[in-house]
């Protein structure tokens, strides 16, 4: 079999007409133009040789009917818009199909996802759930309370994510800033046992254990400082932690020092022991 020839004409006409048209119309438009019966693969083929690509595809839908979902589609709904489409041009092309084409040309309904006073959601379309009749006996039912939830003023222990230390939590009838729909929150004992005996706690200011055992929150154990006392509890040339007994010296080293450092800043440099033991620290 002979290798079948191409002119230049054969070949401008597919130029010109390859993007233009379906393969199928292609293969009979070809063989009509030219008087001839050659298959559709030895055209493709031919056409591919030449890079000449891109057949394009058949539109289901007409020109009118692409003017009619230009000029409407925005001036409704897609369901209305769809519905009108139907009754101006049958059922074929369909909904989704008329959805899908407007979509992907960028044609845009009416639909603005705003629902208007006194329009149905749906809701009474929705299928309710079915339960069984069992689940009604561990149905949680409006006010009530779950099992697991704890009484008022109960404590528990929870550790520092930084250091590891452990403190105590109380739940408080007081608002949570974090979950305004609860009526409770968990703070910190201390800070809770401080304030209950009428003693503020001053911005800038924070309670520490004299006796250095975050778990023990009575009043006599707990004292009210400047953070900045904080820095010289912490600081490596701070006196070390040598027991409970210990601790409470411990806290008015730090408190002396940074009261020195305080005056110092306003008035100027200290001379005299407490200066030297200033510079020390």
């Amino acid at each position: 079999m002979g290798r079948t020839s191409w002119s230049e004409e054969h070949v401008r006409w597919l130029r010109e007409n390859y993007r233009k048209l379906h393969p199928r119309d292609i293969h009979a438009a070809f063989n009509a133009r030219f008087g001839l019966d050659r298959p559709w693969l030895a055209i493709r083929d031919a056409a591919k040789r030449r890079g000449i690509t891109g057949c394009k595809p058949p539109s289901i839908f007409t020109a009118e009917q692409k003017d009619w979902i230009r000029a409407n589609f925005p001036r409704h709904r897609r369901p209305e818009a769809c519905r009108l489409f139907a009754e101006r041009f049958g059922a074929t092309p369909d909904a989704a199909q008329v959805m899908r084409w407007a979509k992907a040309n960028h044609v845009r309904s009416a639909w603005d996802g705003r629902y208007r006073q006194g329009e149905n959601r749906g809701g009474e379309n929705w299928r309710k759930m079915v339960a069984h009749p069992n689940s009604i006996a561990t149905r949680f039912s409006k006010g009530r309370r779950p099992d697991n939830e704890r009484p008022m003023f109960s404590e528990r222990v929870q550790h520092d994510s930084a250091t590891g230390a452990p403190y105590v939590l109380i739940k408080v009838p007081l608002p949570d800033p974090h979950r305004p729909h609860l009526h409770h929150s968990w703070i910190r004992k201390a800070l809770w046992v401080w304030r209950e005996a009428g003693r503020e706690i001053p911005e800038g200011h924070a309670v520490v254990h004299r006796d250095g055992d975050t778990l023990n929150c009575e009043l006599g154990n707990l004292d009210c400082v400047p953070r900045a006392v904080l820095i010289w509890l912490n600081a490596p040339w701070a006196p070390g932690y040598a027991g409970p007994d210990a601790n409470p010296a411990r806290v008015r080293i730090a408190q002396i020092g940074h009261a020195i450092a305080r005056l110092e800043r306003t008035a100027g440099p200290l001379s005299g022991p407490a200066a030297d033991d200033g510079d020390r620290a």
